[in-house]
């Protein structure tokens, strides 16, 4: 089920990826907002987004309502989120 309010997500980019992973982003309507070294990412509505099993750190499976799928990792001891795309996602 969809929280009432949207997912928004920062996120620690390499700066090597930044404008391939936004574009990606973008083509799943996404809104993307550049904050130098992070990204602040604004999922569409109809976003899912579930714990999933982790050690040290925070994860989530986040599924798109196109069903693309991404893992957010929370990064406790460095606190702060990484997004990533699964390799089967690319497209």
């Amino acid at each position: 089920m969809a929280d009432a309010q949207p997912l928004v997500v920062t996120t620690r980019i390499d700066q090597e990826q930044k404008a391939l992973f936004t574009t990606f982003l973008e083509k799943h309507s996404c809104e993307v907002e550049d904050q130098g070294d992070f990204l602040r990412v604004r999922f569409p509505e109809g976003t899912r987004r579930e714990a999933s099993l982790s050690g040290r750190d925070e994860r989530h499976s986040i599924t798109l309502p196109d069903a693309t799928h991404l893992v957010q990792v929370y990064i406790r001891d460095k606190e702060y989120s990484i997004l990533n795309i699964p390799v089967g996602e690319l497209r």
